[in-house]
C-alpha cells in the first residue's frame, strides 16, 4: 500500500498534467505506430519538468495514458556546449 506522500505526489502529478493540457499550444512529440498515434506535450509549470502522453487509436477518442514528471533527457543532448562569459569569449 503507499504511504499518504505517495498518494499526494502522484495526485499533484495529475492535477499538472491537466493544467499542461489545458495551457499547451504546441505539440513536441508526435508518434504513429499501427492503429495508434502518441502526442507528446512538454512544459515547466512552478519548477516542474512534465511530460503527458496522450493516445488516440484510429477510430477512437484520445484519451490519457502517461505524465512522466523530471524525466531524464539524453545527455549527450543536453551537455555543456560553452563555459564562461559568452559576450566576453
Amino acid at each position: 500500500m503507499k504511504n499518504y506522500q505517495q498518494i499526494r505526489t502522484q495526485a499533484y502529478k495529475y492535477y499538472k498534467a491537466v493544467e499542461l493540457l489545458h495551457l499547451t499550444t504546441t505539440l513536441q512529440e508526435y508518434q504513429h505506430t499501427g492503429n495508434a498515434e502518441y502526442f507528446g506535450f512538454i512544459a515547466i509549470l512552478e519548477g516542474w519538468k512534465i511530460k503527458v502522453i496522450v493516445k488516440k487509436t484510429k477510430n477512437g477518442n484520445p484519451h490519457f495514458l502517461s505524465v512522466i514528471p523530471n524525466w531524464t533527457t539524453n545527455k549527450k543532448r543536453d551537455r555543456l556546449l560553452h563555459k564562461g562569459n559568452l559576450e566576453e569569449d
